[in-house]
Formats: C-alpha cells, structure tokens, sequence
C-alpha cells in the first residue's frame, strides 16, 4: 500500500468520525484522478482537451506533458489521423456539458483503440465534479474552493510548499 493509498483511507476514517468535511474527502479523491493524470501525461501520452483555456487549466494544476487542443485545428478527421500517425495511445478529456459529450462520442470515434483505456479518468472526473464545474478548465477553481489553497500535483503539490 502506498503513502497516499494510506492518506486516503485516513481521510475517509476521519469523514466517518465527522472530523473531514466531505468537501476535503472529495477533494482529496479529486487529486488523486489527477495525480494519475500526471503521471500518465509525464509519461508521454498526451492528453487531448477542447481549447486552449482547457489547456492552461491543466498546466495551473502541474501538468507539464504534451497536452493537445482540439479547437482552431482542420477538420477532425484529418486531425484524428496526425494522432494515429504520431501517438500510440491519448488521454481524451473533453469537457462533460452538452457540446463536449457530443465531440467526445465524434472524436472518440476517429480515434478509436487509442482512448478508451483512459476513459475511466475522465468519467472520474465528471462525477467528482458533480453539478458544480461541467468543463476542464473550472477544474481549478473547483479544487481551490474545496480544499481553501491552489493545488498542484506532480512534483510540488500545494502552493505554500506542503507536500
């Protein structure tokens, strides 16, 4: 078991006894997604978002590996083919609203073989963001509210220099 396996399941011991709120709990969960999202994406599978403000979101959290953006590109079939040529393997992470279900399901289709191993990050995502963000880039603001600090995973985790 790891230190942050260990972590977790003090967090939730300690929201069973009323001593976390379940902000702190969800929060908690939140990172962890996104701790294995870095490490996915330190690793060299890029992670696919919708535009540029998805993007900064995910560099705000620590992410530092290749991160493409779907808007302001061709047309996404021709796009869909560059990414079969270059990659083996993306991180589709397409926001959770009416428009980004729809690309998801277009372009996890022209993509396919490539994503679908990923698929559950993002539908972990989506839940434990619940009714409250429904796009990549509140994912932040979401996360500062919740947890009252900037988190930053990867390498440093919080602003302040807790680790």
């Amino acid at each position: 078991m790891t230190v942050r396996q260990l972590q977790f399941e003090h967090a939730e011991t300690l929201y069973g006894c009323g001593e976390l709120s379940h902000d702190v709990v969800r929060a908690d969960k939140l990172r962890m997604v996104l701790e294995r999202l870095f490490a996915i994406n330190a690793g060299g599978v890029p992670i696919l978002v919708e535009g540029r403000r998805d993007r900064e979101a995910l560099r705000d959290l620590g992410l530092d590996g290749e991160i493409l953006t779907l808007h302001g590109r061709g047309g996404f079939y021709e796009f869909a083919e560059g990414i079969h040529a270059v990659h083996d393997s993306v991180v589709l992470l397409l926001d959770w609203d009416e428009k980004g279900e729809m690309l998801q399901s277009q372009i996890g289709a022209l993509l396919n073989g490539l994503w679908e191993g990923y698929a559950p990050m993002r539908e972990a995502l989506k839940n434990l963001c619940q009714k409250d963000i429904r796009d990549v880039q509140g994912i932040p603001a979401l996360l500062q509210r919740l947890t009252g600090t900037r988190v930053i995973v990867g390498a440093s985790r919080e602003e302040g220099g807790s680790a």
